[in-house]
Parts: C-alpha cells; structure tokens; sequence
C-alpha cells in the first residue's frame, strides 16, 4: 500500500486515522476535505494534515453540487426516512465518496479510507457508493481494524501522538459525535445514548428553543420552478444559498429540531438528535405546491414510492440502478410544479398559509359550495359511488333477502311477520280479503301486494308486477289459480320467460318447482283464516355471485 485518499474533516476520527494509516500501513496518505456547508472554516483542516507531514492536500466548495445535485433532487421526492429523519447524514455521503474516488484516480493511490465506525450507517454508505463508482477500489476502514474503541481511548491515542483535537477537555468526557452539512447537524454519543434522557439545551447549535424564538410570526414566500427552489421573497438564489438563507430564517423561530430512534441498516437501533432547519420548511413547502399542480394519481405514485426511494438514499444506494430509475421518474412528474408558497414561521411551528400557480389543477368555480353554475353535475356521483361500491358489495356473504307470502286472510302468523320485517323486499300473492292487515309488515325497502278476487275464479295470464334484483326478475301474478283451471308450471314459464322466479296464490300448499334456472313458486297461506295447516311462507336470498336460492318457511298454525 504505497498511497491512501482519507476521507479527513479534521476532527477527531480522521486525525487520528490520518496518523495511524501512516504508521500501519507505512504509506502516504493524500487527503480531502469536503466544504458541504458544515458552518465552520475548512481551512483549519489543511494546517492539521501540514502539521502531520502531508503533503497533497485537497479542500474543495462543494455546497452548491452538494444543493443542485443531491439535495434537491431528493427533496423532489419528498423523502422521509421511517416518517421523520430527513436523511442529511445520508445523502451527502454519495458525493463525498464519488469525489474520493475521482480523486485517487487523480494522485495515482491505492485505496481510499474513512472515518466510518463499524458500528454505524456511515460505513455502509461511503463503501457502497464507491463500488458503484469503481468497482476495484481498496478501502480501508480502522474502526474495523484496530484496537481503539471509545472515544476516550481515541483520546488517549491522540495526546500520546501530540495530535490537537476539538473539544479535547482534561476531564476526558466524550464529547458528542457531529456531523454537519448545508442540511443539518447531527448529534450521537454521550447522554443522548439513554433514549429516556433529554437533551441539554446547550447540545443544539442552529436553532433557538422554540419558547425562546420571537413571539412574531415571520411569512416567508418560496417561488417553486419544476419542483426546485428558485426564489425567496422574491430574491432570485442558487440552490446553495436558498438553504442558507433558509436556515437563517428557521433556525431563529426554533425551527427544525428533531429527536428520535431509527433503525440503522446495520440492524441496531440508534437516538439520534438533528437539526435540520431549512429541510424541514422544504418538505412542507415542496407538498404545498404539488398539491396545487400534480395530477392525484401520480401524487399518490410518488407517495407510494417514497419510502423505497428513501430507504434506498439512507442505506447508501444513491448510485444503485433502481434509485436512478426512480428519480427520472420523480423527475419527469415536476415539469408543471412551479410556483410561490407563502409560509408563516412561528415558535418551532410551519404552516402553509398559501400557495398558487400558473399550473393549478385547483379550480374554484368546480370546488365551491355555491351555485358552479352547472360546471359538476352531483347527480354522476351515484353511479360513480355504485360502481366503486361493486366490489364492496360483492364480498358480502348476502345482498338481498326476499319474503315471499300470500293468502293472509286477515291475519298473519307471528314469526312470519318477524321474518317478512328482516327482508330488503316483501312480495304478496292471492287474497288479502283486507288489506289492512298488510299494514304489520314494514320491509326494509319496499312491498309488492297483490290482492286476488274471490268472486271470480279465472286465470288472468299476463297481468302481473314484475320486481327487478340483482341477477333476475321475480314476476307476480294477478289472476286467481283455483283448482281445475289452474295453469300448469311450464306455462307459467312460458308466460312469463324474462322472470327468474314465478309467484302465485291461492292453491295455500307450499310449492318449489325449479327447472333450470326458473322457479315456480307458491308460498302458501301465512294466514290462518281458514284450515289450511301450518302458516307458511318462502325466503328468498340472493348472494353477492347473484346466485338465488329458496328456502320454505313453516311455522305452527296455532297462534
């Protein structure tokens, strides 16, 4: 190993790593340092890495394609790690790792190494990236590799070397672990490792506590061109300078500040706090004005496809095939999501309190709940809501119950009344002699009473009531079916060939005559006026296949 790119901020990690690749490995170690937006000087780094006899030293301004080509892509999306993280850890890794690469190709190195621990996201996220990159690429990464494993251990390592650190304090208490960029900053390590444990106020570094922010709210608006951030209160910004200017302005209301436990991709469970004050009026922001101009179906696509996009991003596939493929995605659905979003800020608190666009689909004269002037028609809603309903409505094990009776005679048996009162529709055939006595049966739906003639004993083919249900027609006929002119069943078919079921009166014995698909039925006397035996009546059920099925129903006639 003649030469090793490190990864090197100028902390505490890196600048023992610095030295300990120099010692294990007996190799020159080149290194870079990335200008991300971390809020503090680079240059520092370059004096450390001098002082350690390095030689080629790389510091580059990375801010505004860190801005324009990962941030802003990701905020497009929307992404959301497990509801909450807003990934600002995550998605500067892939540049970090790209330009590692580039720039051991540049110097002629061997490897490229890290400040990582293996316990952490981190590590994942660097190697992964660099592979896609350059699939033959050596890494190193010490946390793997030796023996220091705590940070005062790292510590003791680091005043044994004469090597200057931030925070370093006499009383060797672990400072927390940071990570900064134009996005957030990030706080591991020390109390936050008891998850029932607050954090202390003095831990956070970009935003005031809310309690303490202005008492005023501020409105803010955010002009929006193909889903990207163009404009601030009407100042026209390059992608990098729109999250500072955002993170000035959230960060003095309390804005931002986030605490929570996730699930690294390594299997552990974490706490980490973040404050990430611009990301947090970005996510409102950028839904506000998509919901103003992106079509619903392709809102709710990118809805469903976020959390894979975002797991992708936090677990280091930024570079993967399938991530690539979903961002055209993504980024083909913002050709029309332009336009200004008014934000009011107040004590940790972001609201959207307006949003328009050339490209809205809103449209007031539809929406309104005053005369449209004709422009929504609600009577289309039924059918809309029937059709949608089909699927609904078929999984129920019955859709309609169907009382069949006739001959009441005046008076109807108890249990015949319970039953007939359970069904969606009651149908009656033959004599009624009064019909008055009907007025005990109250159907769900509706009741189809006809009332036969006692004077005149004929057949009277052809007048009948005809019920419409779902999968077939119930025909009732009028005329009297006494004794010896009664029709036969096949010319009860014949006469009525659209019905599915045939209902008729008078005979007072129950029949069920199925051939085929038809029936021809008579329920019997529910009435018990004359000495017909037990009262009788039939159900008929029809299930959500339009499958029809009659069952006979006889009760005692004492009663």
């Amino acid at each position: 190993m003649k030469k090793v790119v490190l990864a090197y901020s100028g902390g505490l990690d890196t600048s023992i790593i610095a030295k300990w690749l120099q010692d294990t490995y007996s190799c020159e170690v080149v290194t870079f340092t990335a200008d991300i937006g971390q809020g503090e000087e680079v240059e520092p780094a370059r004096l450390k890495a001098e002082a350690m006899g390095i030689k080629e030293i790389y510091i580059e301004d990375l801010r505004e394609e860190f801005a324009r080509d990962f941030v802003f892509p990701m905020f497009r999306a929307n992404a959301i790690y497990e509801g909450e993280y807003l990934l600002g850890t995550s998605i500067a890794r892939p540049l970090i790792s790209k330009r590692l690469v580039e720039i051991a190709g540049e110097v002629g190195a061997d490897a490229i190494s890290h400040g990582a621990t293996g316990k952490g996201n981190d590590q994942v996220r660097f190697e992964l990236n660099a592979y896609a990159i350059n699939s033959e690429i050596q890494i190193i990464a010490p946390w793997r590799e030796w023996d220091l494993s705590s940070r005062e251990s790292l510590m003791d390592y680091a005043e044994k070397h004469n090597i200057e650190v931030d925070y370093k304090k006499q009383s060797k208490k672990s400072p927390y672990s940071m990570d900064a960029n134009l996005l957030h900053i990030s706080y591991e390590g020390d109390l936050l490792e008891d998850p029932w444990q607050e954090a202390e106020e003095e831990m956070w570094r970009w935003t005031v506590s809310p309690e303490n922010a202005p008492d005023k709210p501020e409105y803010i608006e955010i002009t929006y061109e193909k889903g990207d951030i163009t404009a601030i209160n009407g100042e026209s910004m390059s992608p990098a300078k729109v999250m500072e200017k955002l993170n000035q302005i959230a960060g003095s209301h309390g804005i931002g500040r986030l605490d929570i436990v996730e699930n690294r991709f390594v299997g552990m469970k974490s706490r980490g706090c973040y404050e990430t004050p611009a990301g947090t009026i970005m996510l409102k922001a950028h839904r506000a004005i998509e919901s103003l101009t992106l079509d619903r179906e392709a809102a709710h696509l990118k809805d469903e496809l976020m959390p894979k996009y975002a797991k992708l991003i936090y677990n280091g596939f930024w570079f993967a095939p399938e991530r690539e493929m979903m961002q055209a995605a993504i980024d083909a659905s913002q050709e029309n999501v332009s336009g200004v979003v008014r934000v009011k800020l107040y004590k940790g608190n972001t609201s959207v309190v307006g949003r328009k666009s050339d490209n809205s689909l809103f449209s007031e004269k539809i929406a309104t709940f005053e005369d449209d002037g004709g422009a929504y028609n609600q009577k289309d809603a039924e059918g809309f809501i029937k059709l949608n309903a089909l699927r609904l409505r078929l999984k129920s094990p019955i859709v309609i119950k169907v009382g069949i009776l006739s001959d009441t005679h005046g008076v109807i048996h108890p249990e015949i009344i319970k039953l007939m009162n359970d069904c969606d529709f009651v149908i009656h055939a033959g004599d009624i002699v009064d019909e008055d006595s009907l007025a005990v049966l109250t159907p769900k739906q509706k009741m189809i009473a006809v009332k036969g003639n006692n004077d005149l004993h004929i057949n009277s083919l052809g007048e009948f009531e005809m019920l419409n249900l779902p999968g077939g027609n119930i025909a009732i006929e009028h005329g009297h079916m006494h004794g010896h002119i009664q029709p036969s069943h096949d010319s009860l078919r014949e006469a009525y060939p659209n019905a599915k079921v045939v209902v008729y009166g008078h005979t007072h014995k129950q029949v069920i005559d199925k051939e085929g698909p038809t029936w021809v039925v008579n329920p019997g006397s529910a009435g018990k006026t004359r000495n017909y035996g037990a009262a009788k009546c039939l159900k008929l059920t029809i299930k959500s296949d339009h499958e029809w099925d009659i069952e006979p129903q006889i009760f005692d006639d004492v009663f």
